[in-house]
């Protein structure tokens, strides 16, 4: 079956749509340069909630919306309906990438360097420096269990217990 709907916007030219995702509710959402839409009745309807903040990249994972927006700012809302909670100040360093669910509690987003950690209960942001992992994947998934990383024809599988550790341990 094929989604189809209108991209309206409020403003007198039509953005580029930069990102989109699917909610909990199985609504689709989509960003453009300068507003985040909620697809509502085949129609873009604008997320006021979020105060002309337009993502770059985004995704839900269960009731949280994790964004950055084109000024490379990490955003967390915890309740992707409601108003947004955190922005989040961080010396990361680091150019965001994409970001991978591992699961209920973790996300992991690749950068242009090192992987991050966000651990959603504590809304803590850890860098990952496991010389197992491959900088610079391909691609990443996850079944819940184990993380699979894929570069250069290879996969690399490490259990998620292993990666969650705290980088002292």
């Amino acid at each position: 079956s094929q989604l189809k709907f209108d991209v309206v916007s409020d403003e007198a030219n039509n953005d580029k749509i930069f990102g989109f995702a699917k909610a909990p509710d199985n609504s689709i959402w989509y960003s453009t340069l300068r507003n985040v839409y909620k697809v509502v009745n085949d129609k873009g309807t604008r997320q006021t909630r979020y105060n002309d903040i337009p993502f770059k990249l985004f995704g839900f994972f269960g009731e949280y919306l994790v964004a950055t927006t084109h000024n490379n700012d990490f955003l967390i809302c915890s309740n992707y309906n409601g108003a947004l909670v955190s922005k989040l100040s961080l010396d990361q360093n680091c150019i965001w990438d994409r970001l991978y669910h591992l699961d209920a509690d973790h996300v992991l987003i690749s950068t242009n360097n090192l992987y991050r950690l966000l651990t959603l209960s504590t809304l803590e942001m850890s860098v990952i420096e496991n010389p197992l992992v491959p900088l610079q994947a391909e691609a990443i998934c996850s079944d819940k269990q184990k993380a699979y990383f894929f570069k250069n024809g290879s996969v690399t599988s490490i259990d998620l217990n292993r990666l969650l550790l705290p980088p002292d341990m």
